[in-house]
């Protein structure tokens, strides 16, 4: 499984989208989003293409032991797609808010 060049552009588009709103979002309403939203708001978006660069065959609806396991390997393979979507979408996010690891742990402690 490999990211293509041109989802890796959408990923960089969607990426400044996303940081355009929370940014608009913490200025509007004056409040700061944690960085556990933020998070959130990556896989959500990373589940969705996933699924939607995963191709899926329709289940089997004969059978309920097959479409169990058909449910099960293909959540395993949308879940792998959005695995590698998460972590580039989430660290372009964070490093379009300006957060990174050292600045989020020194708030910690």
């Amino acid at each position: 499984m490999e990211l293509t060049v041109e989802q890796l552009v959408l990923i960089g588009l969607l990426a400044s989208v996303i940081v355009w709103l929370i940014r608009l979002v913490m200025a509007y309403f004056g409040v700061d989003i944690p960085r556990l939203w933020v998070t959130v708001i990556a896989f959500v978006v990373s589940v969705v293409l996933g699924y939607l660069w995963t191709p899926v065959g329709p289940p089997p609806l004969g059978d309920p032991l097959a479409l169990a396991v058909w449910l099960v390997e293909t959540a395993t393979v949308v879940l792998g797609m959005a695995t590698l979507v998460y972590n580039v979408l989430l660290q372009k996010i964070l490093d379009g808010l300006g957060w990174s690891a050292n600045k989020l742990l020194a708030k910690k402690r």
